[in-house]
């Protein structure tokens, strides 16, 4: 525990105490866990929650001008775009390692060609 964050519950206790006439074990928890949560390291966003958080206002927007709010379609279709996003991800994925290995393919014909063209150069010499 870093000393600010003691110093933190420190201060949050004798305030609850000053504050609280008749204080108990289970208020002086609660004080001391609202002040770790304050000072607590939330987690990163991760892809969908990225995804949600940018396309609610979107959808919601296009919703309020059909005049049809639903949160739980609105949720629901958010869903459905995150799917098929990854899912187009996932092939354009594939498409690229086909690709890749295509580039592969050739730089290794090539290479070859090479060895083997400068091999005949050494056996005629």
């Amino acid at each position: 525990m870093s000393s600010e964050l003691a110093k933190n519950i420190i201060s949050s206790i004798s305030t609850y105490v000053n504050d609280t006439s008749n204080f108990n074990k289970k208020g002086l928890l609660k004080v001391i866990r609202n002040v770790y949560d304050e000072n607590k390291e939330k987690k990163p966003l991760n892809g969908y929650q990225l995804y949600m958080k940018e396309q609610y206002p979107i959808l919601l927007e296009k919703a309020k001008e059909k005049g049809e709010v639903n949160s739980k379609e609105i949720m629901s279709e958010i869903g459905r775009l995150w799917k098929e996003k990854k899912n187009n991800k996932e092939e354009v994925k594939e498409e690229v390692k086909e690709e890749v290995k295509e580039e592969v393919k050739e730089e290794v014909k090539e290479e070859v060609k090479k060895d083997v063209k400068e091999k005949k150069v050494k056996n005629k010499k």
